[in-house]
C-alpha cells in the first residue's frame, strides 16, 4: 500500500522542507496551512520538489529554495513537469495539460490521499474516455504513473490503455491489464506493439488485487520499458527499436478494447492521479512521485 516515508510537505509559503530519504518513498503528501486549500499549482510544485529533493547533495538545505511548477520545468535532475495529469476532484478534468476526459457510467470514490477523490469503477463499460491525442508518445521517451485500487478475481482486466483494434489491425498501442493464470493471477502488465507481430510485455511478480492501493509507473528509454509497482522495479522489456507507439484511438481508463473479444474483462475498483510525463524517470524519482 501506499506509505509517505519520504513527504515533501508544501506549505502555504510554497517552500519543501527537507525531505526524510531514510526509507525510500512511494508517495507525495502535500498539506495547507488552516484556512488555505489545496491548488493544481501547489501539488504539482509538491510532487517536483520531492523529485528535486533526490539530488539535492548530502549536508546541502533542500528547505530554501522555492520551487513553482514553471521553475521546475525540465532539469538537469531529470525532474519533469507531467505533460498530464488528472486528478479526479470530482472531474476528469487535465489538470496541466488539455485533454480532458468525460465519464461513461464511472463515479467517484475514496482516493490514494484519503480526503481526495479517486475514479470508480464498478464493470459493465463504466470507463473515462480521453482524446486521441494526449496518450501518444510517439517514438519518445515517457513515464505513465497511476495508483490503483481493486479486489478483482476475475481475470484479464482492462485497467488503461490506448489502442484502436484488438490484437488485430497493425496499429500501435500501449496497454495496463491484469492478468490471469498461467500468469501469476492479480498481477499487472504493461503491454506495447503493433500487434499481430510480437509485443513486448513487462508483468509484475506482485499481486495488486489486495483493496489496497497500489502505485503503478510504467517508463520507456529508448527501446527498454521498466514496470514499478510501489516504488520497486518488478519487470524489463525491450523491443528490437523504439517503436512509434502513437494512434488515432482515444485513450481509455476502466475497460479494454478487447473486453468480450479474447476474455478480457472491464475494471472494477478505482483509479487515481493518472499521469503521463515525456520523459523516463529513474527509480528513485519513481519512488519520490508516488503515483
Amino acid at each position: 500500500m501506499f506509505t509517505s516515508a519520504l513527504t515533501s510537505r508544501w506549505r502555504r509559503t510554497g517552500r519543501a522542507q527537507p525531505a526524510d530519504q531514510r526509507h525510500g518513498a512511494r508517495a507525495v503528501c502535500a498539506v495547507a496551512a488552516p484556512g488555505h486549500a489545496l491548488t493544481t499549482a501547489s501539488l504539482v510544485a509538491a510532487a517536483a520538489a520531492a523529485v528535486l529533493a533526490l539530488a539535492v547533495p548530502a549536508g546541502a538545505s533542500s528547505g530554501a529554495t522555492q520551487i513553482s511548477p514553471e521553475q521546475a520545468g525540465y532539469t538537469a535532475t531529470g525532474a519533469a513537469m507531467p505533460a498530464h495529469w488528472w486528478q479526479a476532484e470530482g472531474n476528469a478534468k487535465d489538470s496541466v495539460g488539455t485533454d480532458n476526459g468525460r465519464l461513461v457510467g464511472a463515479g467517484f470514490g475514496p482516493g490514494v490521499l484519503g480526503p481526495d477523490q479517486a475514479f470508480s469503477f464498478a464493470g459493465g463499460g463504466q470507463r473515462v474516455v480521453f482524446n486521441k491525442s494526449g496518450g501518444n508518445p510517439g517514438r519518445g521517451d515517457f513515464t505513465l504513473a497511476f495508483a490503483i485500487k481493486t479486489t478483482a478475481t476475475v481475470m484479464p482486466v482492462g485497467v488503461w490503455e490506448k489502442r484502436i483494434a484488438c490484437n488485430t489491425d497493425g496499429t500501435p498501442f500501449w496497454e495496463f491489464s491484469m492478468v490471469g493464470p498461467p500468469q501469476l493471477a492479480g498481477a499487472i502488465t504493461f503491454g506495447y506493439g503493433t500487434p499481430p507481430a510480437a509485443n513486448p510485455n513487462a508483468t509484475s511478480t506482485t499481486r495488486i488485487n489486495d483493496g489496497a492501493w497500489h502505485e503503478v509507473a510504467a517508463t520507456r528509454h529508448g527501446r527498454t520499458v521498466k514496470l514499478y509497482i510501489d516504488g520497486t522495479l518488478e519487470a524489463t522489456a525491450t523491443s528490437a527499436a523504439t517503436l512509434n507507439l502513437s494512434n488515432t484511438s482515444p485513450m481509455r481508463a476502466g475497460v479494454s478494447t478487447c473486453d468480450g473479444i479474447d476474455g478480457t474483462h472491464p475494471f472494477t475498483g478505482e483509479l487515481d492521479e493518472l499521469m503521463i510525463f515525456r520523459t523516463a524517470f529513474t527509480q528513485p524519482q519513481i519512488q519520490a512521485l508516488g503515483s
